[in-house]
């Protein structure tokens, strides 16, 4: 990753500049949640004590959510980019970033937000199955007291549901109503 974006530094400042700036976004960013999510989170939820307490709680979530988001969607996202910029080249179309910036944040600081309200219900979940047993873990009652927390997630998800639509939105812009550029 390193090199990759010291190689992404150079050609910024060449004359042409970096034509797929929005599509190594996606690719480069897709390292954090795929490290957070697979990487910590994956061995976290693994170890076979905590599986054992906690397989099917909210524990279980950040690393599903994130490491899917991280491993395969922005990497698919990138590919829309890819082939929506490779387009404008091809026919002399407007091209700006903003937009999928912004989509690329409140994707991902939108995830990274998700994994700390299911993070700290899923650990006390974990601690009820290991005094009380896994079903009582389970029961909507034993996660009742972390309401606030399951409120906090409408933010995150919100960020997710607005960074996807924008998603949407975006790369059919920028392939089927960009303007030609005048030449």
């Amino acid at each position: 990753m390193i090199e990759a974006w010291k190689q992404q530094k150079e050609l910024s400042k060449s004359p042409e500049g970096l034509a797929f700036s929005v599509v190594f976004m996606w690719l480069a960013g897709s390292a954090l949640p795929n490290s957070i999510g697979a990487g910590f989170f994956g061995m976290v939820i693994n170890t076979p004590t905590i599986d054992y307490y906690a397989h099917g709680t909210y524990l279980i979530m950040p690393h599903g959510h994130v490491a899917l988001l991280g491993a395969f969607g922005y990497l698919s996202i990138a590919f829309l980019y890819m082939t929506a910029r490779t387009n404008s080249l091809a026919n002399n179309l407007e091209w700006n970033g903003r937009i999928s910036a912004w989509s690329f944040w409140l994707l991902t600081l939108g995830v990274i937000l998700f994994a700390l309200p299911t993070i700290i219900i899923g650990f006390h979940q974990a601690e009820i199955s290991q005094n009380l047993g896994y079903y009582y873990a389970r029961l909507r009652s034993a996660v009742e007291p972390l309401k606030g927390w399951m409120w906090f997630r409408t933010l995150p998800d919100g960020m997710m549901i607005l960074g996807g639509a924008l998603v949407l939105y975006d790369p059919v812009k920028k392939t089927c109503f960009s303007k030609k550029l005048s030449t």
